[in-house]
């Protein structure tokens, strides 16, 4: 295309005295308003052709279609859609390559588009029929936003010039073809628009609701409703692009997804295609806010209508959000970015005229109903029975160095999803961590599990290494400390040996005495009916007890109503504390000399 723009320019003169032409082809071109967005300043112009008449279709070639312009009034032309005679979408069609504005230029006062289409010598040429056909839309930033922007044809009498060329097919296989000049039928059909009659001042106004349409106490899903109505009967429009803008807590609510599409979206349940797919860009999120951006695109095609905004609320889109706090926790608010936030709320109004639209802001919005969510409210009732137990699956003697190893299992008895629940296992001393499972860094010697879900009837399971670093009986004591439930039998973190929500396991290393020493065990007071036993022999009653000879203890007693047992026996080893090779000391004295005492 490049060899062509540059005939064109170089001999455009000698192209209008060419006396001959291919066949009757014979052109007319016009530009037409597609769009003026009074908002975005951004005008959107069609560039169109057709044959003069019947007698006069021809097979597009090569064109370059030139038109000048205010560069005062109008910047940046672009192409933002190749309709015909283009390989790229949306005409797609194999016999053309992309079109391009090589050869456009831009002064001071005044510049010139030259829109190029290109033909890639391949069968396919489209015919130019006698109805205007759409060759490329080309878009201009909007300078100023008075007065009158005129868009004139440079015809065949000016330089350079626009013009095209005919595809002659001599043979279809193989394809081969030759090109000739089409002549002008003298149809110049240039464009004024005056941006005063489109961007008159709105008389619309609106209001925007947000609204709780559910909350899952379980999952902890929160969907929420972005409605919109006209003002007053009055102020009713046409809906043309709109951002919804409103805030959130980031500390109780995360991860903002479009779940429903309902009206100004080409998207079903919506399926209006005057519309794009609404998204979300523009959202953003830090350690504490986070701000929602829903965004709705217009974007017609051929004749444009749009949907009209009443004063009726309507439900634009329901988008869901984790909710990340306590389902005890009180009642707070989503809020409106209003017109004294930036960036703020806003849509604009879609203005037809025939076959052309432009989009004029709509006044500040008059209403900005916010959301509320009331998460103890909404799950008052709910209902988890979780219970604990615990084991050692390592064996039950160890000695100093060994590993134990404890099993958790957390049950749910239902009749509601327990969420959040919170286990705690605090290890003695004695004990040291090596590694978890599910795995995590305890705080010292505190182990906590954060489970996000149980299900009625379901259970998971928890695991924690251990390594034994002394003699003696070690209690490893977990225990729910938090859940959003309530629990009918116990409560959370309040240390009750009694309730079914805690629990012990132990593991027992022998504990080494001389024969003279001895230790005292003992049991907290809690506990009553103490009785202490040697193999099947009870030794003694109450809740301490002191042991010296070698042999493995027991103990049972009564804890409240309910019979209580030691979970491992307390192991005497007898051992010689005598060190090896014990010298008695000898005093050596004289006491007679000579036969004579001294």
């Amino acid at each position: 295309m490049k060899q062509f723009v540059r005939l064109l320019a170089a001999v455009g003169l000698l192209l209008v005295s060419v006396a001959t032409y291919a066949q009757k082809g014979s052109f007319a071109v016009r530009l037409s308003l597609k769009s003026f967005d009074c908002l975005t300043k951004k005008m959107v112009v069609q560039v169109q052709v057709k044959a003069n008449n019947a007698d006069s279709t021809f097979l597009m070639g090569d064109a370059n279609y030139r038109f000048r312009y205010s560069t005062q009034q109008l910047a940046n032309p672009t192409i933002v859609s190749e309709e015909n005679f283009s390989g790229n979408a949306p005409a797609s069609q194999i016999a053309y390559q992309s079109q391009n504005l090589e050869g456009s230029t831009a002064g001071a006062t005044n510049g010139i588009v030259s829109l190029n289409t290109i033909f890639a010598g391949r069968a396919g040429a489209r015919q130019v029929t006698t109805d205007w056909t759409t060759v490329s839309c080309l878009s201009f930033d909007v300078l100023a936003i008075t007065g009158c922007y005129t868009l004139a044809w440079q015809k065949d009498t000016d330089f350079p010039r626009t013009g095209m060329n005919e595809v002659i097919v001599t043979s279809a296989t193989p394809f081969a073809y030759t090109t000739k000049n089409v002549a002008s039928a003298k149809v110049f059909e240039n464009l004024t628009v005056c941006a005063d009659q489109f961007c008159q001042a709105s008389k619309a106004k609106y209001g925007v609701r947000l609204s709780v349409k559910s909350f899952d106490c379980e999952t902890k899903k929160v969907v929420l409703r972005v409605e919109v109505r006209a003002a007053d009967a009055e102020s009713a429009f046409l809906m043309g692009d709109a951002n919804y803008r409103f805030n959130y807590s980031a500390t109780l609510l995360t991860n903002p997804q479009i779940v429903s599409q309902e009206a100004f979206s080409s998207v079903a349940p919506a399926s209006d295609n005057r519309y794009t797919a609404q998204n979300l860009t523009g959202s953003t999120e830090n350690a504490t806010s986070g701000v929602v951006s829903l965004n709705v695109k217009y974007s017609p095609t051929g004749t444009p209508t749009a949907r009209q905004v009443t004063q009726a609320w309507t439900t634009v889109s329901c988008i869901s959000m984790d909710y990340k706090g306590a389902l005890t926790n009180p009642c707070f608010d989503l809020n409106w970015q209003t017109s004294t936030d930036f960036p703020k709320t806003g849509m604009n109004e879609v203005n037809i005229s025939g076959n052309q639209y432009t989009l004029t802001d709509v006044a500040t919005g008059v209403e900005y109903t916010k959301a509320t969510l009331c998460p103890a409210q909404r799950c008052a009732g709910k209902v988890a029975d979780l219970s604990l137990s615990k084991k050692r699956i390592s064996a039950a003697q160890a000695t100093v160095g060994s590993t134990a190893i404890f099993k958790l299992t957390v049950k749910n008895d239902g009749p509601d999803s327990a969420t959040n629940v919170v286990v705690t296992d605090s290890l003695p001393v004695a004990l040291k961590w090596l590694s978890s499972s599910p795995a995590l860094t305890p705080a010292g010697q505190v182990v906590t599990w954060s489970i996000a879900s149980i299900a009625p009837g379901d259970s998971v399971e928890l695991t924690i290494n251990t390594q034994v670093l002394a003699e003696g009986v070690h209690f490893n004591r977990a225990e729910v400390t938090a859940s959003d439930q309530d629990d009918p039998d116990s409560t959370p973190n309040n240390n009750s040996l009694l309730e079914d929500d805690i629990a012990h396991a132990c593991v027992s290393v022998p504990i080494k005495l001389c024969s003279n020493q001895e230790i005292t065990v003992t049991v907290p007071s809690f506990f009553t009916n103490v009785r202490w036993f040697k193999g099947t022999t009870q030794v003694g009653t109450g809740n301490s007890i002191n042991l010296s000879e070698a042999g493995a203890y027991s103990i049972s007693a009564d804890a409240g109503s309910c019979p209580a047992e030691g979970c491992c026996p307390i192991i005497i080893e007898a051992i010689d504390c005598c060190p090896p090779n014990l010298c008695i000391p000898l005093v050596v004295k004289k006491t007679k000399s000579a036969g004579k005492p001294i």
